[in-house]
């Protein structure tokens, strides 16, 4: 597994990982995870993809800005939608693919499919998982979401967690959530999370979210009482900022007019114990010209459980199948 970096139109320095072999015959796909995750919520998927299909894919999966091991926006910056879809065209022109397909979980599908109808004629398939299209949240206006927005970046300048740059560093330490071990942050996470996930789930996101930190307070002891190790402690590598209460959002119909224009197959996947009810999916689904949806038993990370992820790589790949099957397509996939 490879891990290569981009550098986005911005200068932001994105991390990723590869899976499969870029060849002419393996198809190419971008992958982009939710909100706070990071680009391990593909391993399982993966693996079981490519169980099956061993050298039919190559896979870039995106730690997006904030998230995993990449790089923070920054303390002015603010984690809006625009800005993820602009690192993904980023990445791509980097990547310099003639033809590829789209995979977004969550936040990440929700980029995934804007991205997609901006993204014409290269883009072959759009997939997303538990999203089509970003959450609307209808009961926010315009004046609620500033005054939001501006007292959570209130709030995180006070504790000194204001944003990072290069290297995810992001904040102040001292500030935040200590954890003494990966197995206290895996636990804290399953239990504070918004979504349930497995503890073999949990872990993957965690291994790669989290960053070692000297432990001063402990450290300082340590040397008092003579002990020459110094004494190392986690904190969550993501951007405090990404946390805080965006100033600025699409509107469903501004969501609408990205859909409309999306040219490309698209499927959406679905848990039935997942965030369905969120969206006003026939809406929007009904906009899009070939758009089929799967619905599946699982959770929200459906695709990270080990219980559920073999019938989403079967909708996957089936779907894939197809695409390639159509000789409008044969020539792109």
């Amino acid at each position: 597994m490879g891990e290569p970096s981009f550098t986005t139109f911005r200068g932001i320095r994105l991390q990723a990982t590869t899976r499969g072999t870029p060849s002419p015959s393996a198809h190419n796909i971008l992958a982009l995870h939710g909100w706070l995750d990071n680009c391990a919520t593909w391993d399982i998927l993966l693996d079981a993809m490519f169980a099956k299909q061993p050298t039919a894919f190559f896979v870039v999966a995106l730690d997006f800005p904030g998230h995993g091991l990449s790089d923070h926006r920054g303390p002015d910056a603010d984690y809006i939608i625009y800005n993820y879809i602009e690192d993904v065209v980023s990445v791509l022109e980097s990547l310099q693919w003639t033809s590829f397909s789209l995979l977004g979980h969550s936040m990440g599908g929700g980029v995934a499919t804007l991205a997609a109808s901006l993204l014409s004629p290269k883009i072959t398939s759009c997939i997303t998982i538990e999203a089509l299209g970003p959450v609307v949240r209808k009961s926010h206006t315009p004046h609620q979401q500033a005054k939001k927005a501006i007292e959570t970046r209130s709030d995180l300048y006070k504790r000194g967690g204001g944003g990072g740059g290069a290297g995810g560093g992001g904040g102040a330490s001292s500030n935040l959530t200590r954890f003494k071990s990966i197995q206290e942050a895996v636990l804290v996470r399953m239990r504070t999370g918004i979504h349930p996930i497995s503890e073999k789930g949990t872990r993957l996101l965690v291994e790669r979210g989290v960053r070692r930190i000297a432990d001063s307070d402990a450290a300082a002891a340590a040397a008092a009482a003579g002990a020459a190790a110094p004494v190392e402690m986690y904190v969550w590598s993501s951007d405090p900022v990404a946390v805080k209460s965006s100033p600025v959002s699409y509107t469903e119909g501004g969501v609408q007019s990205f859909l409309s224009a999306i040219e490309c197959p698209v499927l959406n996947i679905y848990g039935d114990g997942g965030m369905f009810k969120w969206f006003n999916l026939h809406d929007r689904a009904d906009l899009i010209k070939d758009f089929r949806a799967v619905h599946l038993k699982g959770s929200h990370h459906l695709h990270l459980e080990e219980a559920t992820v073999e019938p989403v790589a079967d909708a996957i790949l089936d779907f894939l199948a197809e695409l390639r099957l159509k000789p409008t397509l044969q020539s792109r996939l």
